[in-house]
């Protein structure tokens, strides 16, 4: 079902509930690129558990994830570039973001046409 938030400019955003979890998907040409996970039955940061069970949902795309401290995110190891973190005051929110093309859409969003 089309979600009441759109995430990003030029995208349409979706909504899914699945167990325990509200999912949105953005998706721009017809792929995903930017995903939004949350637990429905608690309010806390979610769990690490969860964390690394969605992560591990990319492993037959042959992705793999690194962890950088510094910038508290996950990255992943092939292209497109994507990035997984929790967000700053909303930590029972995960997010999978395709870095590229979430960059373009706000590039081409950019500026008024027609002046």
């Amino acid at each position: 079902m089309p979600s009441d938030i759109q995430r990003q400019a030029g995208a349409k955003t979706f909504k899914f509930t699945k167990d325990a979890f509200q999912i949105d998907v953005v998706l721009s040409n017809g792929r995903s690129i930017w995903e939004i996970y949350r637990r429905v039955d608690f309010d806390g940061e979610m769990p690490a558990a969860d964390v690394q069970n969605i992560l591990d949902g990319y492993k037959d795309q042959k992705r793999t994830w690194r962890f950088d401290r510094r910038e508290k995110r996950w990255e992943s190891s092939t292209k497109p570039k994507l990035i997984a973190y929790l967000w700053p005051g909303f930590e029972n929110h995960f997010s999978i973001k395709d870095v590229e093309a979430c960059k373009a859409l706000d590039k081409a969003g950019v500026g008024s046409k027609g002046l």
